[in-house]
């Protein structure tokens, strides 16, 4: 038994067209795509800035502790024993860093897949969003991440 793609009816054997609407048998209703580039590029624009932010802070709190605080107790020397001694700070403060560092260069690549959108481009938007976001995850930036890589995909597939 063969039913109508369109309306669900009984085609009788050897019938060209559907006897209720009409659709020739054998041919499928043309699925409509759906743009869904406006909410794919406010997240992704949302968590490129975001990202920025959670990049910049860091960046401004490591100023503040490796030399506003030091001057603030009163001197190096006991400032450096309530510090870790200065290796261990030292890779920490490194690795912060490079995090922060990281994550703003993801959240300005972001914002540039963010233009491109808004400019037409949604495949090659989309891609680089996909792939910022997925960075930003593995750079631990995760809710940033997340919007962006939800908003790539939902440029990508936005027709």
């Amino acid at each position: 038994m063969v039913y109508c793609m369109k309306c669900g009816v009984e085609i009788p054997d050897g019938a060209l067209h559907c006897p209720r609407c009409g659709l020739e048998v054998g041919c499928f209703p043309k699925s409509e795509g759906h743009d869904y580039s406006g909410v794919g590029g406010v997240l992704i624009l949302a968590g490129g800035i975001l990202a920025i932010v959670f990049a910049l802070i860091p960046l401004l709190l490591m100023q503040l502790w490796i030399g506003g605080f030091s001057r603030l107790m009163g001197g190096h020397m006991m400032w450096d024993r309530w510090m870790m001694p200065t290796a261990i700070g030292g890779w920490i403060i490194g690795f912060m860093m490079f995090g922060a560092l990281i994550s703003l260069v993801l959240g300005v690549v972001a914002v540039y897949s963010y233009s491109k959108v808004r400019r037409g481009g949604l495949k090659t938007g989309g891609t680089v969003a996909i792939v910022a976001g997925i960075l930003m995850m593995v750079a631990m930036n995760w809710i940033p991440g997340i919007m962006v890589l939800i908003g790539g995909v939902l440029c990508h597939t936005s027709r």
